[in-house]
Parts: C-alpha cells; sequence; structure tokens
C-alpha cells in the first residue's frame, strides 16, 4: 500500500468515516431546519417565546420520547432508584446504615454517568 497505508488503518479510517456521516448528517439536519423555518413550519408553536421549564430539562437522550409515551429510559431506572436512596438516606439516622446508602447512591450515580457517556459516543 506504499505511502498510504496508515490511511487505511482501521482506528484512522474509523474515525474519519464517522466524521464523514457526521458531517453528512448534520448538513441534512440543517437543510432540513432551514427548509422547514422558510415554510413556517415553527411558526406559532406552544409555548413559543416562553422559558423552557427547566425541571424538564435533562442529559437524558431519550427522556422526552419516554416521557411522552408513559415509559421510562434506562436513565430514568437509574435516577428513580437513586432519588428512592436519597429520599431514605435524608431520614436514616444510623451511621453505618447511612453510609451503606452513600456507597449505594454513588455506585448508581456512576453507572448512570458511564452508561449516558456510552450512550452519547454511540449516537
Amino acid at each position: 500500500m506504499g505511502n498510504h497505508a496508515p490511511y487505511f488503518s482501521e482506528g484512522h479510517y474509523t474515525q474519519k468515516a464517522k466524521g464523514l456521516i457526521v458531517s453528512g448528517l448534520k448538513s441534512l439536519v440543517d437543510d432540513a431546519f432551514k427548509r422547514a423555518q422558510e415554510n413556517g413550519d415553527f411558526d406559532n408553536l406552544t409555548g413559543a417565546g416562553k422559558p423552557l421549564d427547566k425541571e424538564k430539562l435533562t442529559n437524558d437522550p431519550f427522556a422526552r420520547a419516554y416521557s411522552e409515551s408513559d415509559m421510562m429510559t434506562p436513565f430514568g431506572v437509574l435516577q428513580k432508584k437513586i432519588d428512592g436512596l436519597r429520599a431514605r438516606l435524608a431520614v436514616e439516622t444510623d451511621p453505618d446504615a447511612r453510609r451503606a446508602l452513600q456507597t449505594e447512591i454513588a455506585a448508581l450515580d456512576t453507572r448512570k454517568a458511564v452508561e449516558m457517556e456510552t450512550c452519547k459516543q454511540h449516537l
């Protein structure tokens, strides 16, 4: 392959291919968004000009779709567990039990963060 061999190495090719795909998708999305604006598809949207509800903002990429279908994302399930443990921690007085709850919360928080990061890398 001569001088071109590095361009065909798996790591380089994969990164280059991802870059091209992302660039192409971005262009398609930008074009679709521009057409929708020109067609007035965004005119008179519910809530236009009003501030966003900060309680509904989330890092969970699927939260809106799941919430509209009355389902929970895997991240939502983990967050519900975390919230339950935090509620228990708030009323727990035994130091050993508190430590155990804190350990479990930390583990679930870490698991959620890792899963969300993994998901973002594959989107």
